[in-house]
């Protein structure tokens, strides 16, 4: 129970700073949507914020996950000192391939014009830094310290707040808002940099040996699937849409589509941070030969999983049209056909997360590989078929079809790698509560309360609804009966009978 509750204890810690990122993105999409007002130039900045992005996401080679996979299971072995040496040895390795990148890019801008230069200019500084922030990060991860992890994402997205002010304030335009977005890569990694340094024994860098080869050796066998699935996860889960949309479409879908995929992406962000902590937890318990405590933590990152993305799922369904209305504006309504479907797919979206972690904790990182090929060839070919014809909506098609397809398959490969049998009946459940409270509450308030102030009536009513049943249920939920330990001010909401 003790390792179970340090998962969920570190899950909320990474929670927190995904909470305050995903809060400040969503007030930046509000500022930034509101302030531009354009289509064609919203979707253009969208389409470089993207190339960003993608060039930061490549750059990591997916080594950070796995540098967190071995730290956390060198520490079940109770080789420390290895596991200190490993991570500096891929810091040092990872940074110098992402300067090499970061000279490509910056030759590409010098021989493009305005103002595609200006924003390869800037992009040409993010993945030295992008590298070096993921890679502390992973360290502290795998030895289950997310305080300092969560403290820089919350300065990161204070940075990133006041640099958008400033960029409205003083009218920098687009290309200011495109800097100021970008930030967190830059900032992530200058204030982790700075909790490495003062750690002490947590994280000691100076003066290590030369890992092993044989340890090399194995990390660098184990990072190359988790590579390749990074590739791969690129095209499903990183808005690869966005290319056939520019090239299919036009700038302005560009823009419904990103503004859609950024609703759905920061909840699902906010969904893995929740359960990112097993990683770490289930690796130690794999080191340590803890078969019972792997099957256990597994149930409960399900359970949690469930519990978070089917409210959002449901009350997206249920109020999209009136969320884009009230706070972005009448002109952002083409929006809600393609949000509805990404909605759509932030159940299984992420629980897959549950299902790459464990391959990655079991040391299994092949596991996964072949399906995530097979659904990146049927993402592309859905997004060629369907983008031409349907812009924004066959966009959000292609990438739900794909991650609902990926989950149920991966589901059948976890329950043969782990034996695993899952609980059915609480993940039921949770479904039942969710429709009932955070879809049904929404239809039926919603048109009786029009305007701004029923919208936030209905999310407030279908919201407790729904928490007061999960908490009433919670002690037959695998996974969240451990909520009572870490909030005892919560039960005190509940019947006795239930406490």
């Amino acid at each position: 129970m003790h390792r179970v509750s340090l998962a969920l204890r570190n899950g909320l810690w990474n929670s927190l700073g995904t909470v305050v990122t995903s809060t400040v993105g969503l007030a930046l999409s509000v500022v930034v949507v509101r302030t531009i007002q354009d289509e064609f130039t919203y979707g253009q900045l969208s389409y470089y914020l993207w190339l960003a992005g993608l060039v930061t996401t490549i750059g990591i080679l997916g080594v950070p996950q796995a540098l967190t996979r071995f730290t956390a299971a060198l520490r079940g072995e109770d080789r420390l000192d290895a596991a200190a040496s490993l991570g500096r040895w891929s810091l040092r390795q990872l940074v110098a391939i992402n300067l090499i990148a970061s000279l490509a890019i910056l030759l590409w801008a010098l021989l493009s014009s305005p103002p595609i230069r200006g924003y390869l200019l800037v992009t040409a500084l993010l993945p030295a830094f992008n590298a070096w922030g993921r890679i502390l990060a992973s360290r502290f991860s795998g030895r289950e310290h997310y305080r300092p992890n969560t403290i820089a994402t919350i300065v990161a997205a204070v940075t990133q707040l006041l640099l958008v002010v400033l960029a409205y304030l003083l009218g920098w335009g687009v290309f200011g808002y495109f800097i100021a977005l970008v930030s967190p890569n830059i900032v992530v990694a200058l204030v982790l940099a700075g909790f490495a340094r003062g750690s002490g024994g947590q994280l000691p860098a100076l003066r290590l040996p030369r890992p092993e080869w044989a340890l090399v050796r194995a990390f660098l066998v184990f990072t190359l699937p988790t590579t390749l699935g990074m590739f791969l996860d690129a095209v499903v889960w990183q808005r690869s849409e966005v290319f056939f949309l520019e090239r299919f479409s036009s700038f302005e879908e560009v823009g419904f589509y990103s503004l859609a995929f950024t609703l759905a992406s920061m909840i699902m962000g906010l969904g893995w941070a929740l359960i990112n902590g097993f990683l770490p937890a289930i690796a130690h318990d794999h080191g340590a030969g803890q078969i019972e405590a792997i099957h256990s933590k597994i149930g409960q990152a399900m359970v949690l999983s469930f519990a978070f993305a089917v409210p959002f799922a449901f009350g997206g369904l249920a109020s999209v049209h009136e969320i884009l209305l009230y706070i972005f504006g009448e002109t952002w309504l083409p929006v809600a056909p393609s949000a509805r479907i990404l909605f759509i797919g932030l159940v299984p979206g992420v629980i897959s997360g549950v299902f790459g972690l464990t391959t990655s904790a079991i040391n299994r990182p092949w596991a996964l590989l072949p399906l995530m090929g097979t659904i990146t060839a049927l993402n592309l070919v859905l997004d060629v078929l369907l983008i031409p014809g349907l812009g924004a909506v066959g966009a959000a098609l292609a990438n739900t079809i794909a991650q609902v397809s990926f989950a149920i398959v991966a589901w059948f490969i976890i329950r043969r790698l782990v034996s695993l049998t899952l609980p059915w009946g609480p993940l039921l459940t949770i479904v039942l509560i969710g429709v009932a409270t955070t879809y049904a509450v929404p239809a039926i308030l919603l048109p009786l309360l029009p305007g701004a102030l029923g919208l936030i009536i209905t999310v407030a009513v279908s919201g407790i609804a729904y928490l007061l049943a999960i908490l009433i249920v919670s002690t037959r939920l695998p996974g969240l009966e451990a909520l009572g330990e870490r909030f005892p001010l919560l039960n005190r909401l509940l019947p006795k009978s239930h406490r």
